[in-house]
């Protein structure tokens, strides 16, 4: 069965290397922390500002102003900004702000800045990048995450199962401990106080199954995960994820609950890859630099 990732941008740049760029990001290769549910009206204001302001100089302001946020609100305006803003002013000052939020999220967006036609703008994507690669380099502390297991039961009115509740569950940890820089516990109150322990809960926000006008059975996932800090269980962030899978064309009404099923599990594990990357953006974001 073909296996193809959902495309969701409205995003164009008139530039060879920021549409090679976007083209990984729709293609879903590249992915970015999505926003937090609590953005401020006033970070939502400068984010406008950004996108679609009319004046250079408010756009270049607004691109400042972002460095100052939460990275998980800014990254992702301020990478698409850098690759398709019409004013080098405005891509510069982007590069600017995403070396000051130092997020190894931007590197891919800063590389292929470092190709602007501008002079300018170039130079300022290679020191951000310079300055990404010597942190990268550095020391850290690793992040210690637990997992919180999946309820016995789903709640009621929720569209999933007990037992694709604990395939989800399942998936994140295989992920997390293929990554060098998270040490998974098993036991939360094994946890002291630290900058870097961090409890995640997943949740399925949506799993929907559609036939297509071509003629195939898509089934789509959406998920969202819940980050807190401990031992305190204070919420810092919440990132999500999503994938659809598709049948053959033609072949919705022929589709067998075996292979309705198959989709289901393959979109719930595109699904987790998808949000692991914003996961793990986010995590390395509050992490502390190991002192020396």
């Amino acid at each position: 069965m073909d296996r193809r990732p959902a495309v969701k941008s409205r995003w164009f740049a008139h530039r060879l290397w920021a549409v090679l760029w976007l083209l990984g990001l729709w293609l879903g290769d590249l992915r970015v922390p999505c926003f937090p549910v609590w953005a401020q009206s006033s970070d939502a204001a400068l984010i406008q500002t950004l996108r679609s302001g009319k004046e250079v100089e408010a756009r270049r302001q607004a691109a400042v102003r972002l460095s100052k946020i939460d990275v998980t609100i800014a990254l992702e305006p301020l990478m698409k900004a850098l690759l398709a803003d019409r004013s080098p002013q405005v891509r510069a000052a982007c590069a600017d702000s995403l070396a000051t939020l130092a997020a190894p999220a931007a590197l891919s967006a800063l590389r292929a800045a470092t190709h602007d036609e501008d002079p300018a703008v170039r130079r300022k994507a290679e020191a951000a990048v310079e300055k990404l690669a010597k942190l990268a380099a550095e020391p850290v502390e690793k992040m210690i995450v637990y997992i919180v297991p999946p309820p016995a039961k789903p709640g009621k009115g929720s569209a999933t199962n007990a037992a694709l509740l604990t395939r989800l569950h399942e998936e994140f940890t295989k992920e997390l401990q293929n990554s060098d820089d998270i040490d998974l516990r098993d036991d939360p109150k094994s946890i002291q106080s630290s900058d870097n322990a961090f409890s995640i809960e997943s949740t399925i926000s949506n799993l929907s199954r559609r036939t297509t006008p071509r003629g195939e059975l898509e089934v789509s996932c959406d998920l969202n995960v819940t980050i807190s800090l401990l031992p305190g269980k204070r919420v810092v962030g919440i990132v999500s994820g999503g994938a659809s899978t598709f049948s053959p064309r033609d072949s919705a009404a022929r589709v067998t609950k075996a292979q309705a099923t198959e989709l289901e599990n393959q979109a719930l594990t595109q699904s987790v890859q998808a949000a692991l990357e914003n996961l793990l953006s986010f995590l390395r974001g509050q992490r502390k630099t190991k002192p020396h």
